[in-house]
């Protein structure tokens, strides 16, 4: 039998026809059974369609699939929304996915998981319960869409993974002030360490996320009024390099007052960092205020590692030992300093860069009780 073809002599796909008028259609099958089109007047821009509508539906040979799997599912929510994610997010969603190509569970039909099933399946994956938790935030609204388009007709991933499991992981609990002043005090006279103490020091007095910190330029800080504009973070990933992104919320846009041994630490940063002639800009940034030997911006992976470092090195010689300390430690650890002072919420949200109240109300929950108790005793002898 002769294919079908347009008045240019293209052979038409099943589906395909031309108009008199010389308009393409593409027809299918909706899950309600109903037939329905899409025009173009170019084959070229028709068949882009036909992919995009493909790729969304699940259409095979003009009927919208039942039998889709749970990786199809999953494949096909991706590809629509993923140009919409940031780099770092695409990339981390990416190799959770990848980790389960050759799962068997993995090429499920999706209408046979039950939500049993997928409770089961979830409890049986070896990760840590915050990983499991981000990987749930993509496997539900992957199922939400394909319900919505007909192709599942329910969503076992609905539930919360606490109604099913611990959270196991460590809490995070800030520093105390005599392990900040261990820490300090060891870096201060080690011959390698002293070199990085002001980095520290500057994490621990403005609660800056590491990222914000490595993309600070000599432009952002204001000696005069005593204050950091933060505006921009600094990022590195195997894509895109080095490249700045901008706050994830707008709350993230702040001004951060600095404190004097932070206007200490900065200007012995400035007055001892390597120059560089001619520095290339970082998407329109500049003179980046810490800098690697090799006059590159830092990063915060490399702030990470200097800090296991500097840990293992005290603990090596100490017989009270520090804990894991991280670079967001010292954000939280500036946090719940801030809440433990008194300070208003809605300022130390402010200061935070927190979108929502609940994120900073969080910290409550590692503030020591001896402080909610002096704090409800001084409420209580203030009462009439």
């Amino acid at each position: 039998m002769e294919r079908r073809k347009d008045n240019k002599g293209r052979v038409l796909k099943e589906g395909e026809s031309q108009r008199k008028d010389g308009m393409y259609q593409y027809r299918y099958t909706d899950k309600f059974g109903k037939r329905k089109y899409l025009y173009s007047k170019d084959l070229k821009e028709l068949r882009k369609q036909e992919d995009t509508l493909k790729k969304s539906l699940m259409l095979y040979d003009g009927f919208i699939r039942t039998d889709i799997t749970l990786s199809e599912v999953v494949a096909r929510y991706f590809e629509i929304h993923k140009s919409s994610l940031r780099s770092d997010t695409r990339l981390y969603h990416e190799f959770l996915i990848n980790k389960f190509k050759d799962d068997d569970f993995w090429d499920q039909p999706a209408n046979n998981i039950s939500v049993t099933d997928a409770k089961l399946w979830v409890k049986s994956i070896d990760w840590s319960y915050q990983t499991i938790n981000t990987f749930l935030s993509i496997l539900r609204p992957a199922f939400e869409s394909a319900c919505e388009d007909g192709l599942v007709t329910k969503n076992p991933f609905s539930f919360s993974l606490s109604k099913i499991m611990k959270n196991n992981g460590k809490k995070r609990e800030p520093l105390t002030q005599q392990q900040y002043e261990n820490l300090i005090n060891f870096m201060k006279y080690d011959s390698y360490f002293r070199h990085q103490v002001d980095i520290v020091i500057i994490l621990y007095e403005t609660g800056l996320r590491v990222s914000e910190l490595c993309g600070l330029t000599v432009n952002d800080l204001d000696f005069e009024n005593n204050q950091i504009n933060i505006d921009h973070q600094l990022l590195h990933n195997k894509v895109e390099k080095y490249h700045i992104r901008s706050p994830k919320t707008k709350a993230g846009v702040r001004k951060v007052p600095m404190s004097p041994k932070a206007k200490q630490s900065f200007w012995k940063v400035l007055r001892t960092r390597p120059i560089f002639l001619n520095p290339e800009p970082i998407d329109g940034y500049s003179d980046f205020i810490f800098l690697t030997g090799q006059g590159h911006p830092k990063l915060g992976s490399g702030i990470e590692s200097m800090l296991r470092r500097v840990v293992k090195s005290y603990n090596e010689v100490h017989d009270n030992q520090l804990p894991n300390i991280t670079p967001h430690m010292f954000r939280h650890t500036f946090c719940t300093r801030l809440i433990s002072s008194g300070m208003d919420i809605k300022s130390v949200q402010y200061l935070m860069g927190h979108s929502t109240i609940k994120m900073t109300l969080e910290v409550y929950a590692h503030v020591n009780p001896q402080l909610a108790i002096n704090d409800f005793m001084k409420i209580s002898e203030g009462a009439v």
